[in-house]
């Protein structure tokens, strides 16, 4: 048989009393209504919110689940509260809906690689880059050679041609080269010289960042290890020694869970990541806050 229960605060007074710290409503049909609190919410606090959605809802039976932990894998106690004068035989006669069940997602360790692989693909565009101005600069000190044998053969023709015609083919190409080497040679000591700083900048830039990349890595791992060592904090690619710990974590109370979780927060934040998806649920109300 069944029971039903009032709604009102003694109720869940008694609930309190017994060592329930987490509560969640939802209708007969499994649609949450109120999700579970977290350590950041008071049972109390939480309690109240219950009691003002189940003044305004329309008459009939609501389900209430309560934990005596915050941890989803915790295992619920179902009640089953009453709101107006409806028949509750029907409790009875037919089978009673399954508790709604979260899922927990585990992180994808690619998705957590996926900012440093953007960062690699703009270091490679980067070596593209630098490698298609090396290629350029071969091309320039190419034409300069073919420039250089070009006029050695002109020259070669002039000293074969008649005195006169030599005189007067010297004097034009004399003339023009006159003209137009003051111009043509800064500008291209001045090219070269650009290009090769370009060169020297983007392989010192290209450098600098695999090294800085790599040292931080590097660092990453020794502070982390450390950590592990002095806090014994779990192995968070081993399910078992992680599961192991959660387990631990959930006997705490609440002051010292939330002092751990603090201090987990900024030591060890890829661990904090977990414990936030196995003791906060995904489905939780952004807008809740809490009052003291």
């Amino acid at each position: 048989m069944i029971k039903t229960h009032d709604y009102k605060k003694p109720f869940f007074d008694t609930l309190i009393q017994q060592g329930f710290k987490a509560f969640s409503l939802s209708d007969l049909e499994g649609n949450r209504l109120i999700t579970y609190n977290t350590t950041k919410i008071k049972p109390e606090n939480k309690v109240k919110e219950i009691i003002q959605r189940m003044a305004i809802a329309p008459d009939g039976v609501y389900k209430l689940q309560a934990q005596f932990g915050y941890s989803q894998r915790t295992k619920p106690e179902t009640y089953y509260l009453k709101k107006g004068n409806v028949d509750t035989s029907f409790l009875n006669e037919q089978p009673l809906q399954p508790p709604v069940q979260i899922s927990n997602n585990r992180p994808n360790k690619n998705e957590q690689k996926e900012q440093n692989v953007l960062s690699l693909d703009s270091a490679l565009s980067r070596i593209e880059e630098l490698s298609k101005l090396r290629a350029e600069n071969e091309v320039l000190k190419e034409r300069c050679k073919q420039l250089e044998i070009q006029n050695a053969e002109l020259n070669a023709e002039l000293d074969a041609e008649p005195e006169n015609l030599q005189e007067n083919s010297q004097d034009k190409i004399g003339n023009w080269l006159e003209n137009i080497m003051p111009t043509l040679s800064p500008l291209a000591d001045e090219y070269f010289k650009l290009q090769n700083r370009k060169l020297q900048l983007d392989e010192y830039k290209t450098t600098n960042y695999f090294a800085k990349q790599n040292n931080q890595q590097q660092r990453r791992k020794v502070v982390v290890k450390q950590q592990q060592e002095q806090n014994n904090y779990p192995d968070i690619n081993n399910p078992d020694d992680l599961n192991g710990y959660f387990e631990e974590l959930d006997k705490l109370g609440d002051e010292q869970f939330e002092q751990i979780c603090n201090f987990i927060q900024t030591d060890y934040p890829e661990l904090y990541l977990l414990i936030e998806q196995e003791f906060y649920p995904a489905d939780e109300n952004e807008n809740e806050q809490t009052q003291n």
